[in-house]
């Protein structure tokens, strides 16, 4: 599952990482609301927690741009508020499409119970992420470069984990991608997987010495390919097993 939070303060992200990350999902988050809003459509996410008390001028039309493309289904929408959070403000969320207020102090064991219990009216917050992700080895040709936004340094790494929707790369210089913040755009990324080359937009959600990676621009068809040779992984670990064991035979 896909969260983007809008928030200032990075103890929210924790407080809802340590409940909703062990179902695998993803949280981006955004310290400026017209930066979510410019890349809503692009992430497409299941769930969104916007905090009215960090941004009380913001959240209103956030909510209208948002709804204007994705319904209550297809993208919970959850305002945090504050102690002081007027009656009319509550009901103005619900009019402009908001499925539900919770406050947000989620360190509070009865808060983060009242997000999940909303969350998975329309959302099944136990389910995997949706795309089944491999860890390279040798057998496998994976590879990840890219450009960095700013200082245009090349950013190479080693691939810790990847699926067809993302990966996660360890960087060889990591502070040469110490500042890039969840939410950076990252374009004209070059990804190989097996004999194919992908030049593909990507999307930082999150860097914590490894920078966890979205691809933006990748076609179905190109997600299908690259689904399909990782899901051959074993079959190479098998037909190199093989080669070894003749190779030792022959000797």
């Amino acid at each position: 599952m896909k969260i983007v939070l809008v928030a200032q303060r990075d103890e929210l992200r924790e407080h809802i990482r340590d409940h909703f990350n062990p179902q695998g999902s993803e949280i981006i988050q955004y310290w400026n609301p017209i930066k979510a809003m410019d890349n809503i459509d692009e992430i497409e996410p299941d769930l969104v927690l916007f905090s009215a008390l960090d941004f009380p001028r913001h959240w209103k039309p956030f909510l209208v741009y948002l709804r204007n493309s994705r319904d209550r289904d297809s993208t919970v929408f959850v305002l945090l508020k504050g102690d002081n959070f007027p009656f009319e403000e509550a009901s103005k969320a619900h009019h402009l499409g908001a499925n539900g207020i919770v406050h947000e102090d989620l360190e509070n064991k009865r808060e983060i119970s009242r997000l999940k219990e909303l969350v998975s009216r329309y959302k099944d917050i136990l389910e995997a992420r949706r795309e089944r992700r491999y860890i390279p080895t040798a057998v496998d040709r994976i590879g990840f470069l890219f450009s960095h936004p700013e200082t245009l340094r090349m950013i190479t790494g080693t691939v810790e984990d990847i699926s067809a929707g993302g990966l996660r790369l360890l960087p060889d210089f990591p502070e040469y991608a110490a500042d890039l913040t969840p939410g950076t755009v990252l374009p004209g990324c070059s990804l190989r997987a097996g004999e194919s080359l992908y030049a593909v937009d990507a999307l930082v959600i999150r860097n914590d010495h490894s920078l966890h990676i979205f691809f933006k621009s990748l076609t179905d068809a190109d997600r299908s390919v690259i689904s399909r040779y990782l899901s051959d992984h074993v079959a190479r670990e098998l037909n190199d097993a093989a080669h070894s064991r003749a190779a030792r035979v022959e000797t």
